[in-house]
């Protein structure tokens, strides 16, 4: 099972734990479903002049776009080429390294594995990274409350403090499953345990409180292995 935002003010919280401040590199994973694609909306944020992944009718209604402001100075804006499609799961997962302003997207699809995307820098930039510690990292909505999400389901997030390659994405694609190495900062699966708290399975403590969302089903991957 998944999330389903049913187009409303879902939001789930995560916090805003010092472990998912200012990271870099960083890798985010999970897996989408778009209903339909209604005004830009955002996946992910920590607060309006922080970075966040959305989706939706800015710039371009069906494809990926991610975003970096310090405060209208040095914005970076980066825009996957591969398009979404409604009533299908996508697997998503973005990646920065340290220095790179370039972020790299990759897609995949139930039944597809994760390939690198194509996409184009739209602006200048000066870094990608978390650095607000007052501020909540969101999945499925621009702030803690009242601001609507997108018209999606959501399954299953993670991120990490580091790069995942191809084949690790590959292999979170197959089955969410933490490394060794402590690199696991948030992994969440959303759904299998009611909507009203999403337990953390990095073992960092960053469980996800939920709102305004209900649990969906068809969701195309395994549960999270320890």
């Amino acid at each position: 099972m998944g999330l389903d935002a049913n187009n409303t003010t879902g939001v789930i919280n995560h916090g805003s734990a010092a472990i998912v401040d200012n990271v870099l590199p960083v890798t985010f994973t999970f897996w989408c479903y778009f209903n339909s694609f209604n005004a830009a909306r955002y996946l992910l944020q920590k607060n309006a002049n922080e970075p966040y992944i959305r989706a939706g009718g800015f710039p371009t209604a069906n494809k990926i776009s991610l975003f970096w402001s310090n405060g209208g100075v040095n914005d970076l804006s980066y825009l996957t080429a591969n398009t979404l499609t409604v009533n299908t799961w996508h697997h998503i997962a973005v990646t920065v390294r340290t220095g790179l302003l370039t972020p790299r997207v990759y897609f995949g699809q139930q039944g597809v594995v994760p390939r690198l995307t194509t996409g184009a820098t739209l602006g200048g930039g000066k870094g990608f990274g978390f650095n607000n510690a007052a501020a909540n990292l969101i999945v499925g909505s621009s702030s803690d409350a009242g601001a609507a999400s997108p018209d999606w389901n959501v399954a299953h997030f993670s991120m990490w403090n580091k790069v995942l390659t191809l084949n690790q994405i590959i292999a979170q694609w197959h089955r969410p499953h933490r490394h060794d190495d402590g690199s696991c900062v948030v992994m969440s699966d959303y759904g299998f345990n009611g909507t009203g708290t999403q337990a953390d399975f990095s073992g960092n403590g960053n469980n996800a409180s939920v709102t305004d969302m209900i649990q969906a089903d068809h969701v195309p991957i395994n549960r999270s292995a320890a």
